[in-house]
């Protein structure tokens, strides 16, 4: 028997759900029941001239069939909290698996992907509209790890492939079911230190309604690699800044979770950029001492800075780092941090950067003329 096609899978699952039939859906629509057949059979896909109109009207009967559990379900299954934007994610995951099912045929002839296909050349937008699985608009439980050049890719490029979640992001909804591991390169990044933590900074603020994890490794050079756990990898090798080689992509699940446990071999706490903690956790460990009074540090992401503790705290801290250097200048870091919070609390400045953090004498120039 012929396999069926992602839309008409998910379609089948959908209808499943709501409990709708054939004839309501066919009416909604306004095509012949056996149309609806076909579409859930993988016989036919939707016209694509009038494909959006018809996907459109399939979620808008799909929603007004759902019984109070079956909406709960759904609700789940897109993460959502507000039945009003479960529409818009049932046309959305509709709209990505039938353009998916469409780019196959176009590229490969069949709607069923193989286990496994390859591609000697892909322009990057080729590449990132193959990585953008439809798998991906299902948060519920989504596992992502990947391993990307990214700052040696064209800078348009650089944010598409950074937001996985990006079907999502409109919503301002925290997913605690979407896992997300990027492996990248810093020594051989094209782009400069202040660009580099300008797009870094970025990437986080976009991602910070999943778990996001950065590493740091050589091991990224060249590579643009990616692997959904349970569903989905894609790898190829970066040529320049927007053209890769040597394309495979995998739909075969016992195939694409070796290459997700081969890459999770590679993020581990050594590669970590940015570590996440908090407060307690730091005084415990003694780590907030260190980094409130390590010396040469090229960059510090992911902490607070002392600025933003509690006087009392600051003061704990300071006494108890004292008593065991005899390097501080006590009085004066108590000086220079009261100076700062008083910057915070009557400018609208909101970011410090510190002098030893930049490297290029142009920027800090550039930033000291600003301000």
């Amino acid at each position: 028997m012929k396999d069926k096609n992602r839309f008409s899978i998910l379609l089948e699952h959908l209808m499943a759900i709501a409990e709708l039939k054939n004839s309501i859906l066919a009416k909604a629509v306004q095509y012949d029941d056996s149309y609806i057949s076909k579409w859930i059979s993988g016989k036919l896909l939707p016209t694509e001239k009038n494909h959006e109109n018809t996907l459109q009207a399939i979620s808008h009967c799909i929603v007004e069939a759902l019984s109070e559990e079956s909406t709960a379900q759904l609700l789940q299954e897109y993460q959502l909290q507000d039945i009003n934007d479960l529409e818009t994610a049932i046309y959305d995951n509709l709209e990505s698996e039938y353009m998916y099912v469409k780019e196959l045929q176009n590229s490969t002839g069949t709607e069923v992907a193989p286990k496994i296909s390859y591609y000697p050349e892909l322009t990057l937008d080729q590449f990132i509209f193959k990585m953008k699985h439809p798998s991906l608009r299902k948060v519920n439980s989504l596992n992502v790890y990947a391993i990307v050049d990214i700052l040696n890719v064209d800078p348009n490029y650089q944010l598409l492939i950074a937001e996985l979640n990006s079907a999502h992001g409109g919503r301002n909804l925290i997913l605690p079911g979407v896992h997300f591991s990027l492996l990248m390169d810093l020594e051989s990044a094209a782009s400069t230190p202040a660009y580099t933590a300008g797009f870094l900074m970025n990437v986080m603020t976009n991602l910070s309604n999943i778990d996001f994890n950065l590493y740091s490794g050589s091991q990224a050079q060249r590579k643009l690699i990616f692997a959904i756990r349970d569903t989905y990898a894609i790898s190829g090798m970066l040529v320049d800044s927007s053209h890769c080689l040597g394309i495979t992509t995998i739909e075969d699940s016992d195939l694409t979770n070796e290459l997700y446990h081969k890459i999770r071999l590679l993020c581990n706490k050594e590669t970590l950029l940015i570590r996440k903690t908090t407060i307690p956790e730091m005084i415990h460990r003694f780590e907030y001492e260190q980094t409130l009074i390590s010396q040469k540090q090229y960059c510090l992401i992911g902490h607070l800075t002392e600025h933003f503790l509690p006087e009392d705290l600051y003061t704990e801290l300071l006494d108890e780092y004292c008593l065991n250097s005899n390097d501080l200048q006590k009085e004066d870091v108590k000086k220079l941090n009261h100076l700062t919070q008083r910057i915070l609390e009557t400018t609208p400045i909101h970011l410090i950067i510190y002098a030893s953090v930049l490297k290029d004498s142009q920027l800090q120039e550039n930033l000291i003329s600003s301000v």
